[in-house]
């Protein structure tokens, strides 16, 4: 909190755009507050331990439902690109695939 406060003071006061960089680097050494935290519940380290072990199959989950995203877009150009507009009174070409 110290060097933060410290480096807004320091940007504030016009010092240059070269020492901005160091309240990016403090921000994120805030994080190594929670993994501290994380190794001293044991509660909190199981949770955490679940979540990368879980990981994985969650990103293989992801992929398969971006496949079918995928699969269900062509499909739906595939039907719906050959629509006639010409009678179509609420449809354009920015309605239309």
């Amino acid at each position: 909190m110290f060097f933060t406060i410290v480096i807004l003071i320091l940007n504030w006061s016009g010092v240059g755009e070269s020492v901005s960089i160091f309240g990016t680097i403090l921000r994120t050494l805030r994080i190594g507050r929670c993994f501290r935290l994380i190794k001293k519940q044991k509660k909190l380290n199981d949770i955490f331990v679940t979540l990368l072990e879980a990981a994985p199959s969650m990103g293989i989950l992801g992929t398969l439902l971006m496949l079918f995203i995928f699969m269900f877009t062509i499909i739906g150009m595939s039907q719906f690109a050959t629509i006639d507009l010409a009678d179509a009174s609420e449809m354009n070409n920015h309605v239309n695939f």
